[in-house]
């Protein structure tokens, strides 16, 4: 899968992943199409089916931690004669009773200012736990945000769930397809990682499909770029706020809109219901690449979604598009012909009693409240489409704010506010 190109590409820390493409009349040249219909740039690739590559990567198996936590015997069991807390006054964190942590997965975790850590194994879940110091920020596969620490925090264990998938981005746009396995990144102010655990996620793992365009999709790491430049969905935000048993599953794909997540042959969602079972939830933000699709259509692709999830026994959650911060006033905001996008979505919310998050209202009365000035600071430079990674953390808030109001049993699997 490319191999001898993407290992290179991140044989150092924070190098470049390839370009990112965009969505909608803000869209950057090239950016791909829906199969079968008009796309907002161009045709898009064709994506191949996921892969499965190597072995599972090897969970603790006893051995003794840093920083005073010290684990069990080979069974990777409670905490040992040390304690959940140790001499360097470690919280607990995610962690009730400390986890084995490996040395030999530490070992696999290098750099200088910063580290990555790649542990190989097949596609799927995995549960992670590592011991971190507060001034950490860990990222995941496609600049994923699982953690980010503050000078305040003290040092201690975290734990959370990464979808790993071929490729580990975008699912079926040109672009580097990153490395196989699980990996993570940790940076931050001061990064500092004393102990990894790493388990496959077993079948309880409750999974949050997101279904969106360049909004909400894992952009490409761009790490040559500063974060205020650098393109990201609200998804790739999104991990941070879900604590372990989660699995934040990211199929939302630049320049596509419904006809590519249609249940009657659409590409991505086949995709999504490969997988998707009882208990799991599919988020669905379409809109801004729907042009061109009449509101009959545009409706009858979301209601075919709506049913295939209910069928599925999962839920499904209607999220309206984020503004774009053009000065068009919420109203006009994401009209195309007879299309109203937010009214249509609103009125199957509605119909079918299931959760709406407004985010077009809500990242509207953001933006009215500190202006639309400002506001260009949360996107990429003249783009009034695109959120950077502060941007994408604002809007994935107030998709979690959304969650909090709208999706009760989702929302008791939120991290407690920081």
């Amino acid at each position: 899968m490319h191999q001898a190109a993407v290992v290179p590409c991140f044989a150092i820390f924070w190098a470049v992943l390839g370009s990112t493409i965009g969505c909608g009349s803000d869209a950057a040249p090239g950016q791909g199409g829906t199969p079968g219909e008009a796309g907002s740039g161009g045709a898009a690739s064709s994506g191949g089916t996921p892969g499965e590559a190597g072995g599972a990567p090897a969970a603790g198996s006893g051995g003794a931690a840093s920083s005073g936590i010290t684990s069990g015997g080979g069974d990777g069991g409670g905490a040992g004669a040390g304690g959940a807390t140790g001499a360097g006054g470690i919280a607990e964190g995610d962690c009730a009773a400390p986890p084995a942590f490996d040395p030999d997965l530490l070992a696999r975790c290098s750099g200088s200012e910063a580290l990555t850590c790649s542990f190989g194994g097949p596609t799927g879940d995995y549960d992670v736990t590592l011991l971190v110091g507060g001034k950490t920020a860990v990222t995941a596969e496609s600049r994923r945000f699982f953690w980010e620490g503050s000078p305040a925090d003290d040092t201690q264990c975290v734990r959370f769930t990464v979808n790993v998938r071929k490729p580990e981005g975008q699912p079926i746009q040109d672009v580097d397809p990153g490395i196989d396995g699980l990996n993570l990144w940790i940076g931050g102010e001061a990064p500092d990682l004393r102990g990894v655990s790493v388990a496959p996620a077993d079948s309880s793992t409750v999974v949050v499909y997101l279904a969106g365009d360049s909004t909400v999709c894992d952009q490409a790491p761009q790490l040559d770029q500063e974060p205020h430049a650098r393109f990201t969905g609200w998804g790739q935000r999104l991990p941070a706020f879900f604590g372990p048993g989660i699995s934040v599953t990211n199929y939302a794909d630049s320049g596509e809109g419904t006809a590519a997540f249609r249940t009657d042959g659409g590409v991505l969602w086949d995709r999504i219901s490969r997988g998707l079972k009882a208990g799991d939830y599919v988020l669905v933000q379409l809109g801004h690449n729907d042009k061109t699709t009449p509101a009959a259509t545009y409706r009858s692709r979301i209601e075919g979604i709506v049913n295939a999830t209910k069928s599925a026994r999962a839920t499904p959650v209607l999220v309206s598009p984020m503004v774009r911060n053009n000065g068009e006033p919420l109203e006009r905001q994401h009209i195309y012909n007879d299309l109203n996008v937010r009214q249509v979505l609103l009125q199957i919310a509605r119909d079918k009693g299931i959760p709406f998050i407004d985010l077009m209202a809500s990242s509207a009365a953001w933006v009215d409240s500190i202006g639309r000035a400002q506001a260009r600071a949360f996107y990429v430079d003249g783009d009034a489409t695109h959120s950077n990674e502060e941007g994408a953390r604002v809007f994935a808030e107030l998709v979690v704010e959304g969650i909090r109001a709208q999706a009760p049993e989702l929302a008791a699997r939120l991290r407690a506010r920081r």
